[in-house]
């Protein structure tokens, strides 16, 4: 290998083994070398890296810094300043400490794993496990045509489900042994990383009541629909997450095939042999949050995070507010004229395509004032209320229990049926409390000796 290249490769390895800052890279840098050398090529050097690979970012692969480096013309020939044939290759390892973003990632409490055994200790499997379950590989995705090989062996269960707004979604279910890793991740790492504040959904503390509640009574609603929110998730986005919370490339890289997939095609198929639309091909085939993974709703938050600072930034420039329950977006406020909205609309498509999503177009709503502002089912006019429609429906359900029996009203087979009213009360307690007092008091003077 050419000293050039050496060199290249040693001050990459540098830079990876600490703190993302000039003083630190340059520190860091001089001390490759056995014996001091002109710093002016260095300081270049370290400004174009930050340039490149700005500290607000996820750290940089160690492959693209070192073909980013190599690159670079401000570093000399080796034989033209003294002492750079002769430097230490890795003084501090990259792999050797966690390397979290400057910023709020250094508060973060994560559990520092900094090597594959470590890794393999923290969740309690043996090395071969680990990399049997991140299936880096790729070896139980491999396909032969439409049928994928060894499918047995894979770590998935597929189902489709009807959508109530038509159309079917997949839901992939990970197997027990790959499901309690990934809970590991969600309670040991994933949850110790706090989500933008719009984010409303999968989060303590926050509901459809606190997602809803800034928009009510306003001028105008909008209301935004994504298309296929996790599996637009892809495994790139996920590992820089990793990197972001510290975890050196190789960590990063397990960590992100334990929470990641990639659809085997044969299940991309109709039972009459028709397949899925390109798009959703596309995001299926690639490696991506799977839905039905514990860890999924954390991480779609996390890598979401840049969407929610551009879409709430744009919105505080125009006086309005922003929220996000998974792949709902509702802005609202009190707009100028309508060609201040269109303009608004434009911005936002913008922001959401530059970011890697796509908005389902026929559900979008424009909502004035005047006219029923509705979003996930509940009534946004003048404050969080329940619809007179569901309201009527829920008091006679209430009433006929009292009246003929609980079993007179569960036509579709409950189980549990007092369970079921009793959570579509608490839900819409959460929401308008003083409108469910009446149903409440309802529900208690039913008799539930028998179901």
């Amino acid at each position: 290998m050419p000293i050039r290249e050496r060199l290249a490769i040693a001050i990459s390895d540098s830079f990876l083994g600490g703190s993302w800052t000039a003083d630190g890279l340059l520190t860091r840098a001089q001390s490759v070398f056995v014996q001091d050398i002109q710093r002016q090529w260095l300081r270049e050097l370290v400004d174009r890296v930050l340039m490149a690979f700005p500290a607000t970012s996820a750290r940089p692969t160690q492959r693209h810094l070192q073909e980013y480096v190599a690159a670079q013309a401000v570093i000399p020939k080796p034989e033209r300043v003294p002492g750079t044939t002769r430097f230490r290759r890795r003084i501090q390892s990259w792999q050797s400490q966690m390397q979290p973003a400057d910023g709020a990632a250094m508060l973060w409490s994560v559990p520092a794993l900094v090597t594959i055994a470590e890794l393999a200790a923290w969740f309690e499997i043996t090395v071969g496990e680990l990399e049997w379950f991140a299936n880096r590989t790729g070896w139980n995705t491999e396909h032969s045509g439409n049928v994928p090989a060894k499918e047995t062996l894979g770590h998935y269960r597929y189902r489709w489900l009807a959508k109530p707004s038509g159309g079917q979604r997949l839901l992939e279910t990970p197997k027990p042994r790959l499901k309690s890793l990934q809970r590991k991740i969600l309670t040991g790492i994933l949850n110790h990383v706090p989500a933008h504040r719009a984010a409303h959904a999968f989060r303590r503390g926050r509901s459809v009541a606190t997602y809803l509640s800034p928009h009510a009574g306003q001028q105008v609603v909008l209301h935004i629909d994504l298309r296929e929110f996790f599996p637009s998730v892809h495994a790139s986005r996920v590992h820089a997450a990793f990197r972001t919370m510290g975890y050196p490339e190789r960590i990063a890289g397990l960590l992100t095939g334990l929470c990641t997939n990639d659809t085997p095609s044969a299940i991309l198929y109709s039972a009459d042999g028709q397949r899925v639309d390109e798009g959703t091909w596309l995001r299926q085939r690639a490696k991506h949050l799977p839905q039905g993974a514990p860890t999924s709703p954390a991480l779609a938050n996390l890598c979401a995070y840049k969407l929610d600072c551009r879409l709430e930034g744009l919105a505080r420039t125009v006086s309005a507010q922003y929220t996000r329950y998974a792949d709902d977006l509702v802005f609202s406020g009190e707009f100028e004229s309508q060609k201040s909205l269109a303009r608004l609309r434009i911005l936002i498509n913008a922001i959401i395509l530059d970011e890697g999503f796509e908005i389902r177009h026929r559900k979008t709503q424009v909502m004035p004032a005047g006219t029923r502002q509705q979003v996930a089912g509940v009534r946004l006019n003048v404050h969080p209320n329940i619809p007179r429609e569901a309201f009527d429906e829920l008091k006679a359900i209430l009433h006929n229990c009292w009246r003929y029996g609980p079993g007179s009203q569960n036509r579709t087979g409950h189980p549990n049926f007092r369970d079921h009213l009793n959570g579509r009360l608490a839900y819409w307690s959460s929401i308008c409390p003083v409108r469910i007092v009446k149903l409440q008091e309802m529900f208690d003077r039913i008799e539930w000796t028998e179901q």
